[in-house]
């Protein structure tokens, strides 16, 4: 650059601001008043407001344009369609609840929880204790819950079904692990 050649100078913007909600009038459609800032627009600045509708409506033609599916995009509305096909269950009715727990490293325990919706819980944990041939316990709580000692979640369910005539869409069969302390153990 040479000294003889002219600096251009920045120039200065004039910036309109909304007498509405305060911001600069291009960002009053991210403002919480939209609607009356669209009034002030159109009596106070005509000009920024005429230049604004071309531009809304310039952005509606767009917006009817299909566009291209991305494959995430694909992959959610195929989840959501696969979704709508399957019956919810409604947890806010009656339901029981059947998942194992770990107990210690290779232990593990079966909880039963919600059967007092259907049947009473004793006799319930009768019959599965003397099904499995293990130790049953029903445990008084928050939530009335059958212990049952041993890996048997896949299998409650049939006998809640046929012993119980619970509704098998009723049974919810959680599946992981779940971590819960041995109660009442002995130090050796």
């Amino acid at each position: 650059m040479s000294d003889d050649e002219p600096v251009e100078m920045p120039r200065t913007v004039e910036v309109v601001y909304c007498g509405v909600c305060g911001l600069p009038c291009e960002y009053c459609e991210y403002g919480v008043s939209f609607d009356k800032c669209k009034e002030w627009m159109a009596a106070h600045e005509p000009e920024l407001f005429e230049q604004f509708k071309d531009e809304e409506s310039k952005g509606k033609a767009k917006a009817k344009a299909p566009r291209e599916l991305t494959d995430r995009e694909k992959e959610k509305a195929e989840r959501r369609a696969k979704m709508e096909g399957k019956p919810h269950l409604d947890l806010s009715t009656p339901h029981i609840t059947v998942a194992r727990a770990a107990r210690s490293k290779r232990k593990f325990v079966t909880v039963v929880t919600g059967v007092s919706h259907f049947a009473k819980p004793r006799p319930v944990c009768k019959v599965l204790s003397n099904t499995f041939s293990c130790g049953a316990a029903a445990v008084k709580g928050a939530e009335d819950e059958i212990v049952i000692q041993g890996d048997v979640h896949l299998k409650v369910k049939d006998i809640l079904v046929e012993q119980f005539n619970v509704p098998e869409e009723k049974i919810i069969i959680v599946s992981g692990d779940v971590k819960i302390k041995a109660v009442g153990r002995r130090p050796k």
